[in-house]
């Protein structure tokens, strides 16, 4: 499946904290999608992605994204809230500071 990246998020990163990288309770799937989840998430570490949409982004199905949920979830990485409509994921583990990964200025990118 491929996903397509618009011109705007081409020079836009992720940094997944040391401490979750090097969990080996955390799959390889579940650390990619805590990454995922970092890109959505604000400076509070809330965001409100629909699994669908992360299943796309990560390429896996609708029900492996509810399992590595689950497994970061258990690790006490994430912790999520669910409403009428859709969950309410927090990032429980570090956020990178937003202002030192803030998004690059397009004019620098050569």
């Amino acid at each position: 499946m491929e996903s397509e990246v618009n011109e705007a998020s081409r020079g836009l990163f992720v940094q997944i904290p040391l401490v979750v990288l090097h969990d080996p309770d955390v799959s390889h799937a579940a650390k990619l999608a805590y990454a995922r989840l970092l890109l959505y998430a604000g400076r509070d570490g809330l965001c409100n992605p629909a699994q669908e949409t992360l299943a796309v982004e990560v390429c896996l199905s609708s029900r492996q994204v509810r399992t590595v949920l689950s497994e970061l979830k258990a690790r006490g990485w994430i912790t999520w809230k669910r409403t009428r409509t859709s969950c309410w994921y927090e990032i429980t583990g570090p956020v990178p500071d937003r202002k030192k990964t803030a998004y690059l200025d397009r004019k620098s990118v050569v």
